[in-house]
């Protein structure tokens, strides 16, 4: 046997009883799924074997990923941030620069910024409409990052430049703030946008605290 085998080599060998799956809840978690894939019955995933470490890899992976992204089609959160990102990134596009760049841009998409809006439906403000529209001009008008960027006469001199920066670098003329604020296909060009937007942050940030 091999007991014996062993004995012979001189060394001092003993077989010792361990508890293995016992009380192990992750253990017991894993023998129940195995006995249910045993069964006739069971309608989950079939994997055939013999199955290599990468593709089984892969088959998780894939299913981790379809899970994901049925339920961000599913959620009714960040409403804007869908607007984006239809369906789930498959790449890093969109995350550019720094991290305080990347950071920025992801507040920015998100629609976390220090507008009334945003801050009205925390709690954080009285009013979500535009404080100085509602002064100069009597109208309400919901204070969204939207109005700010593109509609708010307030900042009309440093809007006008911003969209045309922005026309220039995406060779389009009709663009709305989600178009601009929509990662683009090329990293170089990720960049010169990002920089541009956050640009024209700093430069209304006096008045607008974003």
């Amino acid at each position: 046997t091999y007991h014996h085998a062993m004995l012979t080599l001189g060394d001092l060998v003993a077989f010792r009883w361990i508890p293995s799956h016992t009380g192990v809840h992750g253990n017991d978690l894993a023998d129940a799924a195995a006995a249910q894939a045993a069964q006739a019955d069971f309608d989950g995933i079939i994997v055939p074997a013999p199955y290599s470490y990468t593709a089984f890899r892969k088959c998780i992976l894939a299913r981790a990923w379809s899970t994901f992204n049925s339920r961000w089609s599913s959620s009714s959160c960040s409403v804007w941030l869908h607007k984006l990102f239809p369906s789930v990134p498959i790449n890093r596009r969109h995350i550019v620069g720094d991290p305080a760049t990347a950071r920025q841009m992801a507040r920015l998409r998100c629609g976390y910024v220090s507008c009334n809006v945003f801050l009205h439906r925390h709690g954080l403000a009285a009013i979500p409409d535009c404080q100085y529209c509602r002064l100069h001009l009597g109208c309400q008008i919901p204070d969204s990052m939207s109005h700010a960027f593109c509609q708010c006469p307030q900042f009309a001199y440093y809007n006008v430049d911003f969209h045309q920066g922005a026309a220039s670098l995406l060779l389009r003329d009709d663009l709305s703030l989600l178009d601009i604020l929509r990662p683009p296909r090329y990293t170089s060009l990720a960049l010169r946008i990002s920089s541009l937007i956050l640009a024209h942050v700093t430069r209304i940030s006096d008045y607008y605290c974003f």
